[in-house]
């Protein structure tokens, strides 16, 4: 148990709500098991708050989208009524609402449940869900990723009372219960892997959106210089992601879009980098808004692929700074050879 909690603290901040796990992992064992479970839960306990401590007291702060306002009541009820099927999981623009409300008076029924029945494996889903849940409150968003351990602890929450529920139902109605089961299995089958497959869908439109622009890229990086300076600017309006995002196949998803960079798919010093495919080369974003006039490369993405503004050009500076006066948005990058010291860029 002391690996698996160094491992944690060392992986991710969700970390610091190991104590509620340990809690429930204690709860209606014998004197020795609560014993233990409850001196790793005050131990983690105090990690979690010397941490926090720590952050705040140096102030390192916390990421700029954690904000506490109405989405942090919101979030686990929305969260609920979607892992109960009342409502669809949405990254973003969920409200507190009534179906919201009735998944979460089922779930703490659930938990009550589990409570007399001294059902452990119930109880540690109850305490995985919140685990799960609470270092995500103050995020604003809810991309899929972030529900899937409290998911996993929800389901064994409602599996642990529906063992019970089935066990004392085939008591009287044995053929019944068998019948009930297989019906519900089959829908809940049937639901998943429709959903699955309009997913994949979703992510094979994400792929293709991928896969042209990188054909793109490669038609210009023969041209690419092997050292140099290179402004790539934006001269399109197309988003992929967010018109996937806006009309998914499947579940909602949140994508992050880069507003300077060709399509908002990939950071340009990535993308051409990964397109020069040598090892010898590194890109790297130039962080300055100004270069000053030094020679350069300068390529703009339209709607149908790369064009070459200059190749070189006596003054990028210049370019660049006309680039920005016309409203377009754009990036600048150094490549140069990794033994010229190019992993530092001002």
């Amino acid at each position: 148990m002391i690996t698996v909690a160094g491992a944690a603290v060392l992986t991710k901040e969700s970390w610091v709500a190991m104590p509620i796990l340990f809690v429930g992992l204690g709860i209606h064992g014998n004197d020795s098991q609560v014993r233990r479970w409850t001196l790793a839960a005050t131990w983690s306990a105090i990690a979690a708050l010397g941490y926090l401590a720590v952050r705040i007291t140096t102030g390192s702060g916390l990421p700029g989208q954690i904000a506490i306002s109405g989405h942090t009541l919101a979030k686990p009820f929305h969260t609920l009524a979607a892992f109960l099927f009342l409502e669809e999981l949405r990254p973003i623009g969920y409200t507190l609402t009534w179906r919201g409300t009735i998944a979460v008076a089922v779930t703490a029924a659930l938990c009550v449940s589990a409570y007399h029945a001294r059902d452990r494996a119930g109880l540690v889903g109850a305490a995985l869900f919140l685990a799960g849940i609470l270092p995500t409150l103050p995020v604003s968003n809810l991309p899929h990723r972030y529900v899937v351990i409290a998911h996993a602890g929800f389901l064994l929450l409602f599996t642990s009372w529906a063992a019970r529920t089935i066990v004392a139902i085939a008591a009287r109605y044995r053929k019944a219960s068998q019948i009930m089961i297989g019906v519900a299995v089959a829908l809940v089958a049937l639901a998943d892997c429709a959903m699955v497959r309009a997913d994949l869908v979703d992510w094979r439109r994400v792929s293709n959106a991928y896969t042209v622009l990188l054909q793109q890229t490669r038609s210009i990086a023969q041209d690419l210089p092997s050292e140099g300076m290179v402004g790539v600017i934006r001269m399109e309006n197309h988003n992929p992601l967010a018109e996937i995002a806006s009309q998914p196949r499947g579940g909602w998803k949140l994508f992050f879009a880069r507003q300077d960079d060709p399509s908002g798919l990939v950071d340009s010093a990535a993308l051409l980098e990964w397109v020069i495919d040598r090892e010898e080369i590194i890109v790297r974003t130039w962080t300055t808004s100004q270069i000053g006039s030094i020679p350069g490369y300068a390529v703009a993405h339209t709607e149908g692929g790369f064009v070459w503004l200059c190749k070189p050009c006596s003054d990028l500076g210049q370019v660049m700074s006309e680039v920005n006066r016309s409203g377009y948005r754009s990036r600048i990058v150094r490549i140069a050879r990794i033994d010229d010291d190019a992993r530092w860029v001002p």
